[in-house]
Formats: C-alpha cells, structure tokens, sequence
C-alpha cells in the first residue's frame, strides 16, 4: 500500500457507514431467488394438476351419467292398478 492511499474500498470513502454485499448476502439473494423460482414451478403444476383433476371428474361424471339405462330405454312403463 502506498504512503497516503485512502483506507478501504471506494464505496467506503464515498458513502462511509455503507457496507458492500459479502459473498453470504450474494449466496442468500440466490438461495431466495432458486427457492421463488421452484415455489412458481410448483404453483403452475398445481394449477396444471388442478384443470387435469377437474376434467377427468366432468368427464367421469359425464360418461356415468350417459350409461344409464334408462336414457335408452324406449319401453313403456308397466301400469300399476290404482
């Protein structure tokens, strides 16, 4: 170091009191964005579950429902004596 260099780096003798980011916030910023990234990933394939779920039971309930027997039965009905 020369004779009469200023101490520090330059964000300390601009803006003294400041600090620079260290490697852990730099690690902690990262570990924050991988952990948003992975909790919108996880929210689209909830969403994507979702609409799956929903129409296999439309579709269930649907094709149930269109089964029934009586839909197609042309028959008439057997008259009861009052």
């Amino acid at each position: 170091m020369r004779y009469g260099a200023p101490h520090g780096t330059a964000t300390q003798r601009i803006a003294p009191g400041v600090n620079e980011p260290t490697a852990a916030d730099w690690s902690g910023r990262a570990c924050l964005q991988v952990k948003q990234d992975w909790q919108f990933v996880s929210n689209v394939l909830d969403r994507l579950m979702f609409y799956l779920f929903t129409a296999v039971w439309l579709v269930g309930t649907f094709g149930i429902i269109a089964q029934a027997p009586t839909l197609y039965d042309n028959r008439v009905p057997i008259k009861t004596p009052n």
